[in-house]
């Protein structure tokens, strides 16, 4: 693909910006196949770019990044500066210090370049005017994409704008929100996998050292591959989802949308979130989640199995899915600074200790508590966390 490549970078390319902005169905659907096909990686990160009308972006490990090791990905960044950062400019990232001293370097956090810096202060320094501007880069939006299981590589996608652009707003940190999750769930897989290094072919023990349940079933919904959580869902006593002779009938005990109308829609090329109660073995019930996608044909996952056409994964049950998170942001008009102290306060945090890891104070932490219980009309932090858990929370 023009202008985009892996490692120490390239020219700008000449025909950005000109394409449509994809939809955010097509990039889930996009981002799960390139979790197995490696060469889908640089045009799905290239799709997230459009998506967020960003100039260049580029995917780095935070593992390796300080030792001098180039992006994973990047595009429309010139070689000479991704040299020049590694041996220099990251020393002064203005951007980078300011993420640090807030503690907004976490797992899952996304965060623009006036949340790291203020503009005023960005614009004043040396690494803004002899750094960025000669490389048309104006603004930043970054996205951690690594979560809480061992292991998991602390990758970061960073997009930029350019000097005659605008700045990233709400709206743009709502939508990578809402794709960092899917990010983090496919590259998580391609890691494990070696993907995201080379094209290897699928390892059973690889993927039964994932935390989230992947079932493969053929057009008929014949489950015909299912890792180790998935094989354990479907012994256990949770009710998950009901097979009969290895065919998937329903997740859970009800599900919107159910199983049918979700394939119906994965069939007109949707990636479909489905949420679904079960049934948990002391008798109560519980609330799970799960996304359903169809497989391209001839699918581009390297399987055994070529009759695959419908991959199903659900998460486990104690992580908050972030694109739900950003649905009810958006229901009750949540702005991202509230949304990120409600995921705080949903992680059992105390109001002083959101504002030491934020970096800001007390009183606005406060403030931003009281809006969220106004716009979502509760009395109680403990109603509004219980409330907000029982909206995103997995299976």
């Amino acid at each position: 693909m023009d202008g985009v490549t892996t490692g120490a970078g390239h020219r700008k390319s000449t025909t950005s910006g000109r394409r449509p902005a994809p939809t955010h169905d097509a990039l889930v659907k996009s981002i799960y196949e390139s979790a197995l096909a490696p060469e889908q990686w640089a045009g799905t990160l290239t799709q997230v770019r459009h998506y967020l009308k960003a100039s260049a972006f580029s995917l780095f490990s935070l593992d390796s990044h300080a030792e001098g090791q180039p992006p994973l990905f990047t595009e429309n960044m010139s070689r000479e500066w991704l040299e020049a950062y590694q041996t220099y400019w990251g020393q002064h990232d203005v951007w980078v210090q300011g993420a640090m001293e807030k503690n907004l370097v976490l797992p899952g956090n996304t965060v623009s370049g006036r949340m790291m810096v203020d503009r005023r202060t960005l614009q004043k320094s040396h690494f803004y005017n002899e750094g960025l501007v000669p490389e048309d880069i104006r603004d930043v939006i970054s996205s951690g994409l690594w979560g809480q299981e061992p292991g998991s590589p602390r990758l970061v996608l960073s997009l930029y704008r350019g000097l005659k652009s605008k700045d990233f707003d709400e709206p743009d940190h709502a939508k990578l929100t809402g794709l960092g999750d899917h990010l983090h769930r496919a590259i998580t897989i391609g890691w494990k996998l070696g993907t995201l290094k080379q094209n290897q072919g699928l390892n059973q023990s690889l993927l039964d050292g994932l935390n989230q349940a992947i079932f493969l079933m053929d057009s008929q919904r014949q489950v015909i591959h299912a890792n180790a959580m998935a094989e354990r869902m479907m012994d256990d006593k949770t009710h998950y989802v009901s097979l009969r002779q290895g065919r998937l009938l329903a997740l859970g005990s009800q599900s919107i949308p159910s199983l049918e109308e979700a394939i119906a829609l994965a069939d007109q090329g949707f990636s479909i979130p489905i949420s679904f109660t079960h049934i948990r073995e002391s008798g109560s019930m519980g609330i799970g989640g799960a996304h359903l996608l169809r497989l391209n044909e001839p699918s581009g996952w390297v399987l055994e199995h070529s009759r695959a056409r419908y991959a199903l994964i659900i998460e486990p049950g104690n992580r908050v899915d972030r694109s739900a998170l950003a649905a009810l942001g958006k229901l009750f008009k949540l702005t991202a600074a509230e949304q990120t102290v409600l995921l705080h306060l949903m992680q059992d945090a105390t109001p002083e200790e959101i504002a030491a890891q934020l970096g800001i104070s007390l009183h606005t932490v406060r403030s931003q508590i009281k809006s969220l219980r106004e716009k979502t009309g509760v009395r109680r932090i403990t109603e509004l966390v219980h409330m907000a858990q029982a909206a995103t929370r997995g299976p």
